[in-house]
């Protein structure tokens, strides 16, 4: 956690870097945790937390075509 906060702040100091890309990956890396929490561990409330997954894809979605 303290490393990829380091490599966030640290991009965003760059000033090529897009900040609304930024936060677009930042938003998506959501997607491992759900991942390795259905899979790895089987977690059995996959049904409110695939629907929470599906409106924050949809808000990234949704910044990323405007």
């Amino acid at each position: 956690m303290i490393a990829s906060d380091f490599l966030y702040f640290h991009a965003l100091s760059l000033p090529e870097v897009h900040i609304s890309v930024l936060s677009l990956i930042r938003r998506c890396s959501c997607l491992m945790p759900f991942a390795a929490g259905a899979w790895l561990f089987g977690d059995v409330n996959l049904r409110p937390k695939t629907l929470a997954l599906l409106a924050i894809l949809a808000g990234v979605a949704v910044i990323a075509l405007s």
